[in-house]
């Protein structure tokens, strides 16, 4: 027993120290993308201070100004009674890049305990800078604007850019949609609308984004691809891809004139502003398909394939077979119309099953789609399944091509003509010879010739309560009419009392700094307001409904349009944290504003 515990500890010796040593990890640090003439720095951090030596290789491409700068981190941390001790060396280096284009860092060995480590490499880009005359002294991306100061189309704008602009019918098309910026964006928000012409699928991209630089007149812009969608052309002719909003909320800073504010590093605060900027429209020349002689099924793209099988292929008659169909391919997968299965006379088939596993790329949806058909045989004896054509328009040929699957033999057991089925998969399944029921026995429950209702007691006793009661439906119907212009009228006379008083909630809300149940009240004001004004219903508000609504009723359009202006604050308010106590100000100005001249109208 105490061998044993001797030749633990020994076994423990000995792989202590390779579970060290197989913890040493040297890291690069280094960022992706930097501008010709400017300097930068990378870090190789080692998790251990026991380095020995240090080599590193040449910096082609960069040229070195400053290092190795040598420093030292060590921490130690107790967690339930037990210590954990972490400690790194960082050789840091100050880099200038010479040239545009590509370029690799190199990797670093150091020696740890007589062992030798080495770090990964690293690529770097390196873009052209802009004349100086243009350019401040950091990225212009990077700046903060102040409080107050206009956002211009020059600053932030969005591009988009279609990866055909000649297609055919179906022909998935890639838009890219680029923000280009020079000044800081917190969000960004947009979506393609639904449109008639062209049906979309939103292209997967990473949620984090990051930007990079790109000159564009003669200015150094943050980019980076926002959004990404592949439409597919419904018709031919010219059609438009209408403009995209987008809605991004831009950081601008407010600094402090207080000198003790400053002193004391604060004085900053932050404010967010709401911009809307528009990619423009793409027009596409949409050709349509040439004819097909063959059978078509929709499919248009490319690489498409297509395989079968029969389950099982030997059955009894009236039991049910099912012939599975994968189309595999990329393209206008989410379309496809099933191929038709041409089974013997005597079967009765069923519409085919769709299910789809595919996903949205650049190049169109790639996946698979799969029919299931299902057929019940009646008669026994020996089928042959025909192969099962797929026609698909090839756009990179320019041409149909048709692909056919294998035939299928099935063998039925049964008698012809039985009736009597096993198969209860399947709810359409009927059994045929069943339509002719048996024939109803028992009296028939017929009343005797001669006897009429119409001139009897009941109905003398019938026609004046029926009368009586229609009587009173039309009294209850007409109070009821009444009372509702009763209650219309006063909830358009009492609007803007209403109105008022929640603008005063509001206000206390306000001096209370409750940002987001102030607008919420502020909405309500609003909405109540046009609501009791108009006597519409709750389902039916709506900012178009009301434009309409006051438009029609003499309301001039400035103040329509500043009516839907104050709700978009309202709304834009909810994600844009940190806005300043006078932009509620602002808000309640405005509402009170828009409800007295709307006031004035009706």
């Amino acid at each position: 027993m105490v061998r044993r515990e001797y030749l633990l500890l020994l076994l423990c010796a000995l792989l202590l120290p390779s579970t060290l040593i197989a913890q040493i990890k040297v890291s690069l640090q280094a960022p992706q993308q930097v501008i010709e003439g400017h300097s930068f720095r990378i870090s190789y951090v080692v998790n251990s201070q026991e380095v020995q030596d240090v080599s590193v290789g040449d910096f082609t491409g960069f040229e070195l100004t400053y290092g190795p700068a040598t420093s030292r981190s060590f921490s130690q941390t107790m967690i339930n009674g037990k210590s954990t001790t972490n400690s790194s060396v960082t050789f840091s280096y100050t880099l200038s890049a010479t040239q545009s284009g590509t370029f690799t860092l190199p990797a670093m060995t150091v020696t740890v305990d007589g062992r030798k480590y080495k770090s990964g490499t690293a690529q770097v880009k390196v873009v052209k800078d802009v004349p100086a005359s243009s350019t401040p002294s950091t990225p212009t991306h990077q700046r903060t604007q102040r409080v107050g100061e206009k956002v211009t189309d020059s600053d932030l704008f969005v591009t988009v850019t279609a990866s055909k602009k000649n297609v055919y019918e179906q022909e998935a098309v890639l838009l890219t949609y680029k923000l280009y910026t020079l000044v800081t964006i917190e969000s960004c928000e947009t979506k393609l609308p639904e449109m008639d012409d062209f049906f979309s699928q939103e292209v997967p991209l990473p949620k984090q984004k990051s930007l990079s630089y790109e000159a564009h007149d003669d200015r150094l812009y943050g980019t980076v691809t926002w959004c990404q969608y592949v439409v597919y052309p419904q018709k031919s002719g010219e059609l438009t891809i209408p403009a995209l909003p987008f809605d991004v909320v831009v950081v601008q800073q407010d600094r402090s004139s207080d000198p003790l504010d400053v002193f004391f590093g604060g004085g900053v605060s932050e404010v967010r502003v709401k911009k809307r900027v528009k990619a423009p429209a793409v027009a596409l020349n949409v050709m349509p398909l040439p004819q097909s002689s063959t059978g078509f099924s929709g499919a248009v793209g490319s690489d498409f394939s297509v395989k079968a099988s029969l389950s099982p292929q030997k059955v009894d008659a009236n039991d049910a077979v099912q012939l599975s169909l994968v189309v595999n391919g990329t393209g206008n997968l989410k379309l496809l119309s099933a191929p038709e299965v041409k089974w013997p006379s005597d079967f009765e088939s069923y519409d085919a099953k769709q299910s789809d596993n595919h996903r949205p790329t650049t190049a169109g949806a790639t996946g698979s789609v799969s029919f299931d058909y299902t057929a019940v045989p009646r008669h026994g004896g020996s089928y042959q399944i025909p192969p099962v054509e797929f026609t698909y328009f090839d756009v990179q040929k320019k041409e149909y091509k048709t692909l056919k699957t294998d035939s299928f033999n099935l063998e039925v057991k049964g008698v012809a003509g039985s009736s009597r089925s096993k198969y209860s998969g399947q709810e359409d399944v009927e059994v045929l010879n069943s339509d002719i029921r048996h024939i109803m026995t028992g009296g028939t429950g017929t009343s005797q010739r001669g006897a009429r209702f119409f001139g009897s007691l009941s109905y003398l006793l019938v026609f004046p309560i029926a009368l009586l009661v229609f009587v009173l439906f039309v009294i209850a119907m007409r109070r009821h009419a009444a009372s509702t212009a009763d209650i219309t009228h006063n909830r358009h006379k009492h609007a803007g009392k209403v109105a008022s008083r929640r603008l005063k909630l509001a206000r206390q809300l306000q001096k209370g700094n409750r940002r987001e149940a102030f607008y919420d009240e502020v909405m309500r004001a609003l909405w109540g307001y046009v609501a009791d004004k108009l006597g519409l219903p709750v389902a039916d508000l709506s900012k178009d409904n009301v434009s309409l609504l006051l438009s029609q009723r003499g309301v001039e359009m400035n103040t329509i349009e500043a009516f839907a202006s104050v709700l978009e604050e309202c709304e834009f308010a909810r994600f844009a944290q940190g806005a300043a106590s006078t932009t509620m100000e602002q808000v309640m100005e405005q509402a009170a504003d828009v409800i007295d001249k709307i006031e004035e109208k009706l």
